[in-house]
């Protein structure tokens, strides 16, 4: 056991040929999420592809929402040549989803089994990911998803070498993974930008304290804020003529839906769309308010944001205990799982048939998830020193502060995943330590003599 995990080559590929299967499975059932998500990412990286091919004008190219996911799947998407079918783009695309989130599953692995000089610990995350594969439910659909949790991964693993290098932290491979996992966490989940003002604090904090971790992190952070910034501004000089909203007038059509999310009905947890909800009272009264705020566009000519913003601003004023009762009730919607791809009277997987087992199915992921969560949340107040952590912490504290004030969805909190299975699998590994210590011996899992 102990050879074999020492073997990363051998551990990537057992990795990735159970991820191969499970997204093999995934893709065939029922419960798959739509394979084009928005069907924006992928209009905008065809086209772009479709121009690098000579096939398409420039004044087609367009990129209106994150350019992270459309830059992430033009490898992918190039190598399908330059007339494929549609399908075509996206079995590529999802093989290209498997190999990114096998890499993201090596990644939280060595992490793990660096913070602990621990090898069990490396193979523990690994397991908890594929008993709840997300990775997959959202690799087989061509979203953001899949390069903020690689994004994510990187920060973790960056964070682990910090604790382990200390002195000797100032390393390429570890600045290469920080700032290479902020830039694809942010250009995938723009929402996630919060991260730099949260961890301005924590950098003038060490810089006073002339802590060693001062340095690579101010530099990791600002070589991130210069890619992202300079990233921002090339695809501002595209084209952009598809028609679509503008990144602030779509970002005043998503904080409106969470005006009216949980607002009256904070026990209907059901996904916030008229196809699934459309008795819904909350779905009923954001639709009434939707039109009203569309005819007042129509006839003052102005934008989206100009009639939404003024809307959200007066009702958080003026419903303040309204908006922390839904603040709460979306941050513990945003750590919990379902299915609502599927409507729960056609669900089917394996043995598990209708809303019964729909319902089964619920109960356990969710049961199984909030223990992952608490272990692992446990874990970082009971083993580990906050301010070195925080590298990890804070873009989850961003992604939740944002959208716990705005609106949640389930996946906009996926990227976090990696650091919940991390963290949980080590303290899992501190549980076996504490109340069945020959239970490493028995394995035959040796201690690392030196983390490298």
């Amino acid at each position: 056991m102990s050879k074999f995990l020492s073997n990363k080559k051998l551990v990537f590929l057992c990795i990735l040929a159970i991820n191969t299967m499970m997204y093999y499975l995934l893709a065939h059932s029922s419960i798959r999420t739509r394979p084009f998500g928005d069907d924006d990412f992928h209009e905008e990286t065809k086209i772009i592809t479709q121009f690098i091919w000579g096939n398409e004008p420039y004044a087609n190219v367009s990129v209106t929402k994150a350019p992270g996911p459309v830059i992430y799947y033009l490898l992918p998407y190039m190598i399908t040549g330059p007339t494929p079918e549609k399908e075509t783009y996206w079995l590529f695309a999802m093989i290209w989803n498997c190999l990114g989130s096998s890499f993201a599953l090596l990644l939280v692995s060595l992490a793990a089994e660096k913070l602990t000089s621990n090898r069990l610990s490396g193979i523990i995350p690994v397991i908890f990911a594929f008993a709840i594969p997300l990775h997959v439910y959202y690799g087989t659909s061509i979203t953001g998803e899949v390069p903020a949790f690689i994004g994510m991964a990187m920060m973790v693993y960056a964070c682990s070498r910090i604790f382990i290098y200390k002195d000797n932290f100032f390393i390429k491979k570890t600045i290469t993974a920080l700032t290479a996992g902020t830039v694809l966490l942010t250009l995938s989940r723009p929402n996630a930008s919060l991260l730099f003002v949260f961890i301005s604090p924590l950098i003038f904090i060490l810089w006073k304290k002339k802590s060693y971790l001062f340095k690579p992190l101010t530099y990791a952070m600002l070589f991130a804020l210069f890619t992202i910034i300079l990233v921002s501004t090339l695809v501002k000089q595209l084209p952009n003529t598809r028609k679509s909203y503008k990144q602030i007038d779509y970002l005043a059509y998503v904080i409106l839906q969470g005006c009216f999310q949980f607002r009256d009905e904070p026990n209907d947890w059901r996904f916030f769309d008229p196809s699934i909800r459309p008795d819904s009272r909350d779905m009923i009264n954001y639709r009434n308010t939707q039109k009203l705020l569309y005819q007042k566009m129509a006839d003052e000519d102005k934008t989206l944001s100009e009639v939404n913003i003024p809307y959200i601003i007066n009702d958080v004023i003026h419903h303040p205990f309204i908006f922390l009762r839904q603040c709460v009730t979306k941050t513990l919607y945003g750590h919990s799982l379902n299915v609502s791809s599927v409507k729960p009277e056609h669900f089917t997987l394996g043995p598990l048939r209708g809303r019964t087992g729909y319902n089964l199915f619920y109960y356990c992921i969710n049961i199984f998830n909030a223990s992952l969560i608490l272990l692992s949340l446990y874990t970082l107040y009971r083993y580990y020193r906050w301010h070195k952590l925080l590298v990890v912490i804070i873009p989850w504290v961003a992604l939740l502060a944002f959208h716990a004030a705005t609106y949640m969805e389930y996946r906009y909190m996926f990227p976090v995943r990696t650091i919940i299975i991390t963290f949980s699998a080590i303290g899992t590994v501190n549980i076996i330590r504490k109340y069945a210590p020959t239970a490493f011996y028995s394995l035959d899992i040796k201690t690392l003599p030196h983390a490298k």
